[in-house]
């Protein structure tokens, strides 16, 4: 298999014209698991009397244990879930807070979760605790390693003890770093401190070892970088943990098993969990991950060099070890520094963006400077980002009212 512009045109369903520099945002579906949902919604149309009865359960059962098998765990341990933000919906409303009890969560953490920490804290009138993750942004030469990430939680937890339940990325979303969880994990446990990891952004980017890492509560998205349609993620859950943990929404199943209390939801469309298998299988038939990382990391290191010479600009100050396999920052030309750093005016310049280049792209916000993440998978080229560091210098904010 040839990865590129080939796997392009043979695997996916892209716009021909589109440039493509933010895989990891919303996923990409290949046409054989697009294919197979498809014959799955069929079925469930042809006779949705039994789809629902029989043949669901037996198709997600199976699928369930494929999923197992990939995160090294027992099947009885992990259960599906639409996405990571209603997975950790799910284990924060659970999660037995009092008004003595605290929360961690960093400044880099996904927003959607970190407003469900404090919404969760606040209803429960607990301590809702933000830890500020500072980049040395004005340091030449100075970057953050892993042995930092882990003494900010240390230091953090240490002075704190109220913290009951720490919620920590495996890879950021906003900044593209790949956490050090085992030992992060490790440290929180020696205090007593549960641990559960967002890892929206792992499952096809990462091995995943369940039983290796013992986190409390693991969560990732199955559509991002391992293939499967949208609306696809997996909840792990510690055997020790189970019998406290229940989903936001009840269902006529809820004093079954924690299997059937989490999936069992009448009559949801299910079938992206039916094509976890089919997901799995387009990644081994691509070489796995020993094939995919050598070109994505290439590309990815190419992409970001080109950028950060075409643009002028350093890229954000991380070690290696702490840098995603598959996504990097560069930081964006001065003139972005100058537009109001909120979330409509990213928006305004990606659309623009968009609309004039066919370019889609994302850009982040820290400190006071923007960044551009981009990401790299097995269909993009350096074409691509070759498009990016032209629209990006060539764009002009103020003639667009920013």
């Amino acid at each position: 298999m040839e990865f590129g512009r080939d796997t392009r045109d043979k695997y996916y369903l892209f716009k021909k014209e589109t440039a493509l520099a933010n895989h990891g945002a919303s996923g990409a579906v290949p046409r054989s698991v697009f294919e197979q949902r498809n014959k799955y919604l069929e079925l469930m149309e042809y006779e949705p009397d039994a789809w629902f009865r029989w043949i669901l359960d037996d198709t997600l059962l199976k699928n369930r244990d494929r999923l197992a098998q990939f995160i090294n765990c027992e099947p009885e341990d992990v259960v599906f879930a639409e996405n990571v933000t209603e997975a950790i919906n799910d284990v924060m409303w659970s999660f037995p807070l009092t008004k003595d009890d605290g929360v961690l969560v960093t400044s880099v953490g996904y927003n959607a979760v970190n407003i469900i920490a404090a919404e969760v804290c606040k209803a429960r009138g607990a301590t809702y605790h933000k830890v500020p993750l500072l980049f040395p942004l004005d340091s030449p030469g100075e970057v953050l390693t892993p042995e930092d990430m882990v003494k900010l939680y240390a230091d953090y937890i240490n002075d704190h003890r109220d913290i009951k339940l720490v919620i920590v990325d495996h890879i950021t979303s906003s900044s593209a770093l790949l956490m050090p969880i085992k030992e992060i994990i490790k440290f929180c446990h020696s205090k007593g401190v549960e641990v559960l990891v967002d890892a929206a952004h792992v499952p096809g980017q990462l091995k995943m070892d369940m039983t290796e890492l013992d986190p409390d509560y693991y969560t990732g998205n199955m559509h991002k970088w391992c293939h499967t349609p949208r609306g696809c993620a997996l909840l792990y859950i510690a055997k020790r943990n189970q019998a406290k943990m229940n989903p936001i929404r009840f269902s006529k199943f809820h004093y079954r098993n924690l299997w059937y209390r989490f999936t069992s939801q009448g009559t949801r469309d299910h079938t992206p969990y039916c094509c976890t298998i089919a997901g799995i299988d387009f990644l081994d038939m691509c070489g796995g991950l020993e094939a995919i990382t050598p070109y994505n990391m290439t590309l990815r290191d190419k992409a970001q060099q080109l950028l950060a010479s075409a643009w002028g600009t350093p890229v954000l100050p991380v070690s290696k070890e702490l840098t995603a396999p598959f996504m990097c920052l560069v930081k964006m030309p001065d003139k972005y520094d100058e537009c109001p750093q909120n979330q409509d005016t990213i928006d305004k310049i990606q659309h623009e963006i968009y609309k004039e280049y066919g370019l889609l792209f994302v850009l982040y916000a820290h400190q006071g400077r923007m960044f551009c993440r981009i990401g790299a998978n097995i269909y993009n080229t350096i074409a691509d980002y070759e498009v990016l560091a032209k629209a990006v210098l060539e764009w002009d904010p103020t003639k667009h009212g920013l």
